[in-house]
């Protein structure tokens, strides 16, 4: 399955470089297999599985990206250097529990 191979050649760049990008790519694919699984489910050896597995990934690397996206905002408009600080720690604490 071509889809498959697509989402684990994301899935070991997003490891290696843990680029905001390169997740959200993964996580894209994920998407497009979860996709193709769902439509093949009867026909599709372990479909509930894999459907299942790509779907809590993508709700996970789907917090990331939006954690990621509102530290940049937070960075970037904060009043304070404390505060930019301050946020920029709790998020990114979140994110590294996810």
């Amino acid at each position: 399955m071509e889809k498959r191979s697509d989402a684990l050649k994301a899935q070991k760049k997003a490891a290696r470089s843990r680029a905001t990008d390169d997740l959200h790519e993964w996580r894209k694919r994920l998407k497009d297999l979860a996709h193709l699984t769902q439509f093949g489910d009867g026909r599709l050896r372990n479909a509930g599985r894999t459907l299942g597995n790509a779907r809590k990934a993508e709700q996970l690397l789907g917090d990331d990206h939006d954690l990621a996206l509102l530290r940049d905002r937070v960075v970037k408009r904060g009043r304070t250097a404390a505060a930019r600080l301050v946020s920029n720690v709790q998020i990114g604490g979140r994110r590294a529990k996810l």
